[in-house]
């Protein structure tokens, strides 16, 4: 994901949340891991990680691989700044839009996955967030870099 993007995106009104030691750096539609050795970074207001937000990177485990599959425009005479871009997983049980802010965000090389959750009112699983991670030569392993949520239409 590309930082400093974000962070000129939000221009100084997003939060900064701290989660084990963590900084993070949110708003309304994604959020993104503070790399180390930033400094400088100009929120609202920075406090501990709600309960909520925990949860996705607590349980990022319970990922699903997906891919970028389709994209839409709200309304025939959108323009590509308001297109809705769908990811999906293998088997096409989940999916997520993100609006194109969000999806400008991506760098390639991100390792996506989408972060499901049981919604007992829709009796099945649902993507909640889309799952960015980066490899690098110092992190062969790949690492949670951020989270964009999904688009309101």
């Amino acid at each position: 994901m590309k930082f400093e993007k974000f962070i000129k995106k939000l221009g100084g009104h997003g939060v900064i949340y701290t989660h084990n030691d963590v900084n993070w750096l949110a708003s309304p539609s994604a959020m993104m891991r503070i790399p180390i050795g930033t400094k400088g970074v100009l929120s609202d207001s920075i406090s501990e990680m709600p309960d909520g937000l925990k949860r996705f990177i607590d349980l990022s485990w319970k990922e699903e691989p997906c891919e970028l599959t389709h994209a839409e425009l709200p309304a025939g005479n959108s323009g590509i700044k308001d297109a809705i871009r769908f990811f999906e997983t293998e088997q096409q049980h989940l999916s997520i839009g993100i609006n194109n802010d969000s999806y400008t965000l991506l760098e390639n090389g991100d390792v996506l996955s989408l972060f499901p959750e049981y919604s007992s009112d829709e009796s099945k699983d649902i993507a909640k967030a889309l799952i960015v991670k980066r490899v690098t030569d110092a992190q062969p392993e790949a690492e949670i870099v951020g989270f964009i949520f999904p688009a309101t239409v």
